[in-house]
């Protein structure tokens, strides 16, 4: 738990008809960015914080089981389920003596014809559904935020939602890095996107608007 408490800095929240995660990445060799924001699915959203290499297994397997889902069935894998036997799989690695635990914490996104989901999954395999949540290091005075605004997520745009995110992250990053986060959402599309990272700065002079 405690990588998960020590890692990157992530969020998600969700209105009635959208959900937004973004996550703060850190400047990896060659002055790359580490994307922590992914696309599970083309309906799904994660971001994780923790060990690097714990998250790439758990993304695989993620990944894994929406390809197997959807050639068996023809659909896109229900984040309630999922997220559930994602809890499973990771919870399960706690009790295998012949390996360490998975050292990484996840939230998800998606939509379905219940509205927009947020997951949280850690690594214990204790799985939440919830209306905003957050991970990784600093996350008290996100915690914060989210629950001062929390009444005004439910109605707000899709642009102001993101607003929100980007604002509860600021709580938590310096300033000169607000510029280093991964954004992405879905909506009634139920189709995720990742936005590109020039788009962020718009989105950041809406502050004011929250």
């Amino acid at each position: 738990m405690q990588a998960v408490h020590d890692g990157y800095e992530a969020v998600a929240i969700k209105s009635d008809t959208d959900a937004v995660v973004a996550c703060f990445t850190r400047r990896a060799r060659g002055d790359r960015l580490q994307m922590k924001v992914m696309r599970g699915d083309v309906h799904l959203g994660i971001a994780m914080s923790g060990v690097s290499a714990d998250s790439k297994v758990v993304f695989d397997h993620l990944r894994a089981l929406c390809v197997e889902y959807h050639t068996m069935l023809g659909a896109r894998y229900p984040l309630r389920r999922l997220a559930f036997r994602m809890g499973l799989r990771m919870g399960a690695s706690t009790l295998r003596p012949d390996q360490p635990p998975l050292k990484v914490g996840m939230l998800m996104i998606s939509y379905d014809e219940l509205g927009p989901h947020v997951f949280q999954v850690m690594p214990s395999g204790e799985t939440f559904n919830c209306k905003a949540m957050m991970l990784g290091a600093r996350s008290e005075s996100v915690r914060c935020y989210l629950e001062c605004n929390l009444k005004r997520f439910k109605s707000a745009s899709r642009n102001v939602l993101v607003s929100h995110a980007l604002h509860a992250l600021s709580c938590a990053i310096p300033a000169d890095q607000m510029l280093n986060i991964d954004v992405g959402f879905v909506g009634e599309e139920r189709t995720f996107v990742l936005l590109p990272q020039g788009h962020v700065r718009r989105y950041m002079q809406t502050f004011n608007d929250c």
